[in-house]
Formats: C-alpha cells, sequence, structure tokens
C-alpha cells in the first residue's frame, strides 16, 4: 500500500477514485489544551477527553481527565454520541467512537470527525487499518519523539471508494465494510459491557456475603512487621490492601490460596522465551507459532494484536494449553493478565516479561480464578506482594500467595461464563440481517471469543481495503465476516 524509502515515502493508492476526509464529513474539530491546575484528583462526571481513552475502537472518558462541569460547559469541543475521534500525535491516526452520550470534552492533538451518513461506517474502516496510521506517518513530520499531523494533514487524507472494478455494484461494497466496521465495534461495546459485569458480580458478591464483624483498620505493631516484612515503605499495611485481604478472609463461604490448589509435584509456571531465529509472517496459518508479549496483551482482558511466526527454535516445553494464564511480571503494566485458549493457533508461547500459570482444575475453575485475579481484589494484593524496586515486579509467590474468595460453584461459573462461552456462528446471513443476527450473538458470546472475532474481522477488512486501494475484484459473501 505505501513504499517508505530511507530517502522519501511514496503514497501508492492505485485506485484513483478517492476522497478527502474533508469531504466525507458534515462537521470536524480539534480538542484544546486544558491546565493541568484544572484537573480534578475526584470523579464529577466530567472528563478531558485523552489518548487514554483511546485503548480500544470504543471511547472510554473515564480514562482521561476529571474537570470540572464548569470548564466543560463554557467549551466548544464537547463530544457528542457518534462521534469519532482520531489521534494526531501519541498513537497517529488511532481511532475511537463514541458510543454514548458522555460528558466529555476533546484533548489537543485529538480531532473529531462527523461523517455523513453514507460513509459514517466505511471511511472510519482505514483507521482500524493500518491505512490511516501509515498514510499520516508519510505526509507529516518525523522529527522529534514522535509523530504529529496537522488538523489540515488528516482532512486532506485520502479514502478511496470503490470501483466497478472491485465489484458490479460499488454501493454493496460500501454496505460491506459499513457492517463489518458496526460488527467490530458492537463486539467492542460488549467486551466493555462484560468487563462492567465482571467487576459487579465480584463486588456484590463479596460485599453481600460478608460475616457480622465490621472491618476496623489500625496501624501495624512492631511484631506483625518483623513477622513479614522489615520496611514500613509498603502498601501491605496500607488501608486499602488491609481492608481487601479482611473482606476476602470474612467472605461467608470461605477462601483459598492459589498455592492450596496444587499438590507438591505440580507443575506450577512455565517458562517464556525470545527464540534465537524467528520469521514473522502474515498467513494466519494455524501451523505457525503465536509469539505472546506484553505489548500485545490490553487492560480489559484482550489481545491487541497477533504475532505470528515460523521458527527453527524448539519450543515444545514452553508451548501454552488451554486455560493457562498470562500474567505481566514486571514495568509499568505488572499485573495485566490474560488467558489462552487454541481457538486461534495451536502452538503458541510467551516471552520472558510474563509469567504463566497453569492451574490443576476444571475450566471454570481456571477461569474464575483469572478474573478473580483481574478483579480490583485480586490486582490489590498482586500489585501490593510484588517488589517495588526502580521497576516493580511479581515473583511466583506473589501469584501463589493471592487468596481467593471461594463462591459457590454456579455463581463460578456465570462468571467463567462472561470470559469463555464458544458458540456456533451465524449462517445464512445477507445485508439485511447480519448486523441484527451478530449483535444478537456478540450478547452470548464470551470476552474471549468476542476478542478473536475482532482480531479475525479487522484481518479479513485488511484484506478488503487493500483490494478497494489496488483497484481489484472482491468476492462479496457476507458469511466470510462473522
Amino acid at each position: 500500500m505505501f513504499q517508505k524509502e530511507q530517502l522519501y515515502r511514496i503514497i501508492n493508492i492505485k485506485n484513483s477514485y478517492k476522497k478527502k476526509i474533508r469531504d466525507l464529513v458534515f462537521e470536524e474539530n480539534v480538542g484544546e489544551q486544558i491546565d493541568v491546575s484544572e484537573y480534578l484528583n475526584f470523579d464529577s462526571g466530567y472528563y478531558l477527553g485523552t489518548i487514554s481513552c483511546m485503548t480500544g475502537e470504543i471511547f472510554d472518558p473515564t480514562k482521561g481527565k476529571k474537570i470540572s462541569p464548569h470548564i466543560y460547559n463554557i467549551s466548544s469541543k464537547k463530544l457528542i454520541k457518534g462521534d469519532f475521534v482520531i489521534s494526531r500525535n501519541a498513537s497517529l491516526g488511532k481511532i475511537a467512537y463514541v458510543n454514548e452520550d458522555i460528558k466529555a470534552i476533546l484533548n489537543g492533538g485529538i480531532s473529531v470527525l462527523r461523517f455523513k451518513e453514507k460513509y459514517k461506517w466505511y471511511a472510519p474502516a482505514f483507521f482500524m487499518v493500518d491505512y490511516g496510521t501509515e498514510y499520516l506517518t508519510c505526509i507529516t513530520s518525523g522529527g522529534g519523539t514522535q509523530q504529529n499531523a496537522k488538523r489540515g494533514n488528516l482532512l486532506d487524507l485520502e479514502i478511496p471508494l470503490p470501483t466497478e472494478t472491485n465489484y458490479r455494484d460499488p454501493e454493496k461494497i460500501i454496505k460491506l465494510i459499513s457492517l463489518i466496521v458496526q460488527n467490530i465495534i458492537d463486539k467492542e461495546e460488549q467486551i466493555q459491557k462484560k468487563n462492567n459485569q465482571l467487576n459487579y458480580l465480584f463486588e456484590n458478591e463479596i460485599n453481600n456475603n460478608q460475616d457480622k464483624e465490621a472491618y476496623n483498620f489500625t496501624y501495624p505493631r512492631k511484631s506483625q512487621i518483623k513477622m513479614s516484612e522489615s520496611r514500613l515503605d509498603t502498601s501491605l499495611y496500607t488501608e486499602n490492601y488491609q481492608k481487601t485481604v479482611y473482606k476476602i478472609k470474612n467472605y461467608t463461604h470461605g477462601y483459598f490460596s492459589v498455592s492450596s490448589l496444587f499438590k507438591n509435584k505440580d507443575k506450577k509456571f512455565v517458562s517464556g522465551l525470545t527464540p534465537d531465529t524467528y520469521f514473522p509472517v502474515y498467513e494466519n496459518n494455524p501451523n505457525n507459532y503465536w509469539w505472546i508479549a506484553v505489548a500485545d496483551i490490553s487492560y480489559g482482558l484482550c489481545f491487541n494484536k497477533i504475532n505470528e511466526v515460523k521458527l527453527k527454535t524448539d519450543v515444545y516445553y514452553q508451548l501454552l494449553k488451554d486455560g493457562d494464564i498470562l500474567i505481566t511480571r514486571k514495568g509499568a503494566t505488572v499485573g495485566k493478565l490474560i488467558m489462552f485458549y487454541k481457538d486461534l493457533f495451536e502452538k503458541a508461547f510467551v516471552n520472558e516479561d510474563l509469567k504463566v500459570l497453569r492451574l490443576p482444575s476444571e475450566n471454570f475453575n481456571k477461569i474464575f480464578i483469572a478474573m478473580f485475579l483481574n478483579s480490583k481484589y485480586g490486582q490489590i494484593q498482586l500489585l501490593s506482594n510484588g517488589s517495588k524496586g526502580t521497576k516493580q515486579g511479581l515473583t511466583n509467590d506473589n501469584i501463589l500467595d493471592t487468596i481467593v474468595p471461594d463462591f459457590p460453584d454456579e455463581k463460578k461459573k456465570a462468571i467463567a461464563a462472561l470470559y469463555y462461552n464458544n458458540l456456533t456462528k451465524n449462517v445464512n446471513v445477507d445485508f439485511n440481517n447480519y448486523i441484527i443476527l451478530e449483535k444478537e450473538r456478540n450478547k452470548k458470546v464470551g470476552i474471549y471469543q468476542l476478542n478473536i472475532e475482532i482480531l479475525n474481522l479487522k484481518n479479513s477488512l485488511s484484506d478488503l481495503l487493500e483490494l478497494i486501494v489496488n483497484n481489484k475484484a472482491i468476492n462479496v459473501n457476507l458469511n466470510q465476516f462473522i
């Protein structure tokens, strides 16, 4: 799509039928900088939307900066439902959709686009794949620590449109792309909702099933410090950590430690590695290897990309199994977590910065424990027990010493089904029922399945857009995109 040379860059779009972004929108705007002195340290319900709000395709204002109602009310940069926001500096070309009414204004370095109805779901597709980022990279300055695109650069970005060479009815191609984009966004919405449901289920079950004795925080005695830690500058003695542990130990149905699930000779962890020789490929071939690194995992229990490789290194002893729990062991994202199943690749392994916890339990119990470790109660324990050096880190014992409330099996299974629930795919879809059937199915399948399906749809989307860019024939078959 793009030829990047050392001394110059060439934008090579063989399809001559294209329009600039400015011709596809009915309104656009850019964000504005807010002085840091205006930020609040409590949740007012009003937010400054930053790049942190754009971790997925859904814009999450709660990850931005908290501001006062006054700053929001006097701003002309208010976001509304249906907006698409695109970053012009950090994470150049990153896109997110505002899927609900929110009280947020936009930060500097980000643009908001309101597309004409015909192109509302078509044009954003080019930013969900590499096209948008690569195009902006080609036309913007490479100086400084990061790429920066101006307002005009984004508006001048060219979007190729389908021609009769692609398909006898080009409007059908616009409809096809639009349906896939809507499906991706709906799956993202469902992932967000199911994550919220998980948080609710843990909070509700733990808080509503406490023994009568109320929690009372006290500062540690010297004897307690000598028995556990030799330092006072640790979060193990904070009220937050102590109250968390107390609630779990005070849970009506009891609790257990992760270590208690293992017998002496059980293998608890699988090590990661960086292979001596590997070849990145983009074949979506299940016979290749999936190499998982920390950067490939995002918060919210999702993979954000797949590194498919061919290997000459023997990784037999590092291969992952269904139900393995992957946990970031060091750095700024220590404790970030996801699970692995062979739905996409039979053979996968991790690099050295991920710990792989292999539990000797039934699948629903593995998932329940993983979801607990990812919850507020699990994360407080992991982050408090981890080392506090220049780079925070987790040891095997930090993970094994985590205590877990022993929910009744039916509640464990309900939690597990939110994360992993594999259903058959829809069949006999057409342009009229595709998004209806997909949305119904999206409500039922688990976070893991939704995430993998998003990755597959984005691969398909990339292939389709490549054909439009190069003005080549497209096989219009919706059943390929479910």
